[in-house]
């Protein structure tokens, strides 16, 4: 190096001493432009000159000038290498006084050397002037006096958090001093020496806190104060430590949502999260999910509160409406239950947020609910029978199809499908609906409108999938058919129009329920079989294989009746008709066994349908028994009184029971052999080799729509 060149580093070192001295001064006034490039053109000029090696063998120009700038930094904190002084607080504003000027000279410097960084720094792969500075800074000062600047750090953050005044401009600065020094692999200092004890006494400072907020009154009081120490701390965290904002707010979250405090408050107590639930406290739910939300385990305990909680509530409406048949309250208990699939998806979308953990549980829950069984004495028996509610909820919707209401009637179906969804025997769900819609079109006391019909049995098809509803639109286009052949003109246009009416129903085979796939023993009058045999010839004209039976058993009837009172219009069952067929003559008494005889019925046929024309006292009965025998006598009441235009007779005065029928649940038993066969084979013919394990969990997947495994 030249010798002029010595000699302006030597000025220029001089005057960045007599800068660092006006460090008291914060260097006002003496850090202008102009001095500022002198020095970076001393710096360039003595890089740039061309100067033979033979003038300085051995180094270059770049690392002569890279030693003088470390050598200018390091010469201003030997300054401070020993402080001489007692107090913590003061060594601590010291540190932080050293930081504020070194930071001002490191820029200062930085710049006058910035030609460095073009060529030098560049082309030796050199630490950057920067991180050259800080780490000056770091080894001078720095590690010396990190345990002690942390500490006085962590107690000002502590005084802060517990609502005393303190200077905020300091902790942002021991903060940011704090911040630089993760330089050269110095991260460990910063986590070892401030943060890792920062984050372990605050988790010791909330657990303290916890154990007074224990004492408060209520589980919400609780709840709040917790809620208002997390948004405090966040906000701590983002002005003072803002780098490390989420890592310590992921510590401090764990530390109070998984405390055992916090559970033992918030989700076993009397009034925590599960009251909450059962008073529909929306706003508090709301904030135990923001709460235990922020951590998974947390969510996972609040996922299993709910799920208790809900059936509890299922428990509880089986406990109160356990009773004798007879007065049990179907549409109440159904209605009630219902509530429950609407007030908990509410729950989710307004409080949960739709988190498919507590969906989940939410559906878990229900399912159990509306899968369970409530306890009841049979009226019939006197014995004690668990009724599935998948029947009972059958039972209502036959009740609810039979109103005259259509004001409420979409929106009930909407509850009912919803509710469906959840019922995991689906089957035997559905053959239960089959039967009920049966006795819907064949009873006479019942009544049916298509269009409810049809409005149903779609929604459910929406919902569960076509391959659930085929018998029932299957039943529905029967009757549409049936309706559409008009028996009675088509009777005419043959010129065998009878001299009453008669509509025809035509059921298919395996489509309907069991007893109208056979056909009865029944014979009825030679007038009524012509005219049936004539409509048979009718409907089967122009096809080929196709075959009718009539059921006579399940056909009803409506008759017109002359009494001495006046005329009466009787709605009843076909086996009811023909008993009365039989005082058309002139006979006062006819015999039950004239009555078994004429039309091929059976004594238990009758046992069943005369009661209730006896107990509209139509007819009279002489016998001896309880039940009608063979010997009985039947007579017409000559008092018979006509009090209405119109009669309706029930087939039976058996009352159909709401208990669950071991016929329904063989029947389905039976249909899901095949399908899980067919499911098996279908599995197998696209996988070849599979666990029994996988099969058991993809067969149970692709049934699930269909019933539960």
């Amino acid at each position: 190096m030249l010798q002029e060149d010595r000699e302006a580093i030597q000025k220029m070192k001089a005057d960045f001493e007599a800068l660092a001295d006006l460090s008291e001064n914060d260097f006002k006034g003496h850090t202008s432009f102009a001095r500022k490039m002198n020095h970076y053109s001393t710096v360039y000029t003595i890089a740039t000159r061309n100067v033979p090696k033979a003038e300085y063998p051995g180094y270059d120009v770049g690392d002569l000038l890279y030693m003088d700038f470390q050598e200018m930094l390091t010469r201003y904190l030997l300054r401070y290498k020993d402080f001489h002084l007692t107090s913590t607080n003061e060594i601590f504003l010291k540190v932080l006084s050293i930081w504020d000027h070194y930071k001002v000279l490191m820029k200062w410097n930085i710049k006058a050397f910035s030609y460095l960084s073009r060529y030098y720094i560049v082309n030796h792969s050199k630490p950057s002037l920067k991180q050259v500075a800080l780490s000056i800074f770091l080894e001078q000062i720095f590690k010396k006096e990190a345990p002690l600047i942390s500490g006085v750090m962590q107690e000002m953050l502590v005084k802060e958090r517990a609502g005393e005044a303190v200077n905020e401009e300091h902790i942002q600065n021991a903060a940011e001093l704090f911040s630089a020094m993760k330089v050269d692999g110095s991260q460990n200092i910063y986590r070892e020496t401030f943060l890792l004890p920062y984050i372990q006494r605050t988790k010791e400072d909330y657990e303290k806190l916890l154990l007074q907020w224990m004492s408060l009154p209520t589980a919400t009081d609780f709840l709040e104060r917790i809620q208002s120490a997390l948004g405090e701390e966040k906000k701590r965290a983002r002005y003072f430590l803002y780098d490390d904002e989420k890592f310590i707010m992921s510590n401090v979250e764990e530390s109070l949502v998984n405390s055992p405090i916090t559970h033992r408050r918030l989700l076993k107590s009397d009034d925590g999260f599960a009251k909450m639930l059962l008073a529909r406290q929306e706003p508090q739910l709301k904030q135990c999910y923001e709460l235990f939300s922020r951590r998974q385990s947390g969510l996972k305990e609040l996922s299993a509160v709910l799920l208790k909680v809900i059936q509890y509530e299922g428990e509880q409406l089986f406990q109160k409406y356990e009773a004798e048949e007879s007065k049990f309250n179907i549409v109440e208990y159904v209605q009630e239950m219902m509530k429950l699939q609407e007030v908990y998806p509410k729950i989710k979308a307004h409080c949960f947020q739709m988190d498919f953990v507590l969906s989940k549980s939410i559906r878990d829950g229900l399912e159990s609910v509306f899968n369970g069984c409530v306890k009841m004495e049979s009226k019939f028996s006197g014995k004690e029978h668990e009724v599935k509610f998948s029947d009972l909820l059958a039972c209502y919707i036959n009740i609810v199809l039979q109103e005259d209401s259509s004001l409420t009637f979409d929106d009930e179906v909407d509850r009912i499908v919803e509710t469906i969804a959840y019922i995991t025997d689906r089957d035997v769900f559905l053959l239960s609906l089959q039967e009920k819609m049966a006795e819907r079109i064949l009873s006479p006391l019942r009544r049916f409108n298509a269009a409810k019909e049809r409005t149903l049995v779609t929604r459910i098809r929406q919902r569960c999938g076509p391959a659930s509803t085929t018998y029932l639109e299957g039943m529905l286009d029967d009757f549409n058919l049936s309706n559409a052949f008009h028996a009675m003109t088509v009777l005419s246009n043959r010129g065998q129009a009878p001299a009453f009416e008669v509509s025809l129903l035509v059921t298919k085979k395996g489509m309907w329920i069991s007893k109208l796939s056979t056909a009865d023993t029944i014979k009825i009058p030679a007038k009524i079989q012509s005219v049936l045999e004539n409509l048979r010839e009718a409907y089967l004209e122009g096809t080929s294989g196709r075959q009718l039976a009539w059921t006579h058993e399940n056909a009803s009837a409506e008759v017109l009746a002359h009494f001495p009172g006046g005329n009466q219009t009787i709605f009843l069952s076909c086996p009811q008709a023909l008993v009365l067929f039989m005082f058309n003559t002139e006979k006062d008494t006819v015999l039950l066994k004239e009555c078994c005889d004429a039309y091929n019925m059976t004594i238990e046929m009758l046992q069943e349908i005369l009661p209730p024309i006896l107990k509209a006292r139509i007819l009279k009965r002489k016998g001896t028994s309880k039940d009608p025998e063979m010997g009985d006598e039947l007579s017409f009441n000559e008092a018979y009184a006509v009090k209405k235009m119109r009669l309706r007779l029930p087939p039976t005065l058996k009352k159909m029971s709401v208990i669950a029928n071991d016929e329904v649940t063989q029947k389905a038993n039976q249909d899901r052999r095949p399908a899980i066969d067919a499911c098996i084979v279908k599995i197998m013919k696209s996988r070849w080799t599979i666990t029994h394990t996988k099969l058991l969990e993809e067969c149970t997947r692709q049934l699930s729509s269909f019933f539960y495994s």
